[in-house]
């Protein structure tokens, strides 16, 4: 410990401690210069006393009286050097509180300038908001000059609108004398209204009425002059097969067609095409026996097809049950085939497949058909006198 407090004041660093270690440090140097100077002089001492024996016992004490001492300066050595540690101690935790101390110091003085930046920043945006202001200021007081005037022309704009308040009233209680007249005028002018309508729905029945007498006279006018060889032809054509008509129904029974509805209502479930006529008992039995069977659509390599069935006359909502199957049986005679079943968008009619073309048109003709089908080409010839 000695040598370490010599190395350290030879070294020169008392002189970096505060001065509450300074003194302690002087202190311990007293104190170690007075044992130095002691101890020389205890030697001495026993020197002298080494030398008169009768002196021993009082030398003696003296020893243990310096040894008591030294055990004391032990104990203050020691002391001082725990007071020394602690001092160490101490002088480590300002320094530290020193570096802490100076980087808060540090950052404060960083804040410090960064403050006076943003102070800098906001005193040049209130410069110019000052600017600012002193402009809207004087927009705010050509605002007010141009108020007053403002304010002077809406004191004559209501002076105005007062006499113009005056003439509306004048004039409103003129309106409601003349909206009483006008009412009663209307009144009168919705009767007459209606008086008029029925009497125009009346005449534009009168002219649709006299409109269609007209184009129908036209048409037959039309039809009889450019047609009328035609269709005597075809009607002569006509007239020799029902001349014949009496022999061909020998050929067929009328119990072949009897409720010949029954079968086209059995065939409305059949894929569109044309079919035989007896096709319908086919699946009339296949129903009853709950038996499953197909059904082939025929075809022709040449002939036509002709109906006789119309949108408004069929055998759904036209004909009774009776005259349906007269016809049948009647052109089936009169043309001496079999009848045929039509199937097309689950609607089911009868038709007939013949040769000649002329018999196919007149019967078209006849019954007032649109056209007829040339199963050759498979075209659709039309009727020139379709009446739609």
């Amino acid at each position: 410990m000695e040598m370490q407090l010599s190395q350290e004041l030879s070294s020169g660093n008392i002189q970096s401690t505060s001065p509450r270690k300074k003194f302690n440090i002087y202190l311990l140097i007293c104190l170690i210069v007075v044992l130095v100077i002691t101890i020389p002089v205890i030697i001495v001492l026993a020197v002298k006393l080494s030398d008169k024996s009768d002196d021993f016992n009082s030398l003696q004490e003296n020893y243990n009286k310096l040894d008591n001492d030294k055990k004391s300066l032990d104990e203050q050595f020691n002391s001082l050097k725990n007071n020394y540690n602690s001092l160490q101690d101490d002088y480590k935790e300002l320094n530290d509180t020193k570096t802490n101390l100076d980087k808060e110091l540090k950052d404060a003085t960083e804040e410090n300038e960064k403050l006076r930046n943003e102070l800098e920043t906001e005193k040049a945006e209130n410069d110019k908001l000052r600017n600012n202001n002193t402009d809207l200021d004087n927009q705010l007081n050509d605002l007010k000059d141009k108020y007053k005037e403002l304010n002077n022309t809406k004191t004559d704009l209501d002076n105005e609108l007062n006499d113009l308040k005056d003439k509306y009233e004048e004039l409103n209680n003129t309106k409601t004398d003349l909206d009483k007249e006008l009412n009663d005028l209307k009144d009168k002018y919705e009767e007459l209204n209606n008086t008029k309508t029925d009497l125009d729905n009346q005449l534009n029945d009168l002219k649709d009425k006299y409109e269609e007498l007209n184009n129908t006279k036209t048409e037959l006018e039309n039809q009889y002059s450019n047609q009328n060889s035609t269709l005597n032809d075809r009607f002569n054509a006509l007239q020799n097969f029902i001349s014949i008509a009496n022999i061909v129904n020998a050929q067929f029974s009328k119990d072949e067609y009897q409720n010949v509805k029954e079968k086209l209502e059995l065939a409305m479930t059949f894929e569109d095409g044309t079919y035989a006529f007896n096709i319908a008992e086919v699946e009339a039995h296949a129903q009853a026996t709950f038996t499953s069977t197909e059904h082939d659509p025929v075809s022709y390599p040449q002939g036509y097809q002709v109906a006789f069935e119309t949108d408004s006359r069929n055998w759904e909502n036209y004909y009774t049950d009776e005259e349906y199957d007269d016809i049948v049986y009647n052109l089936a005679s009169l043309v001496g085939v079999e009848p045929n079943i039509d199937v097309k968008d689950y609607k089911s009619k009868i038709s007939f497949h013949i040769e000649d073309l002329d018999t196919s048109l007149s019967i078209a003709a006849l019954f007032n058909q649109e056209y007829i089908y040339n199963w050759a080409n498979e075209t659709y010839i039309p009727n020139g006198f379709y009446q739609p």
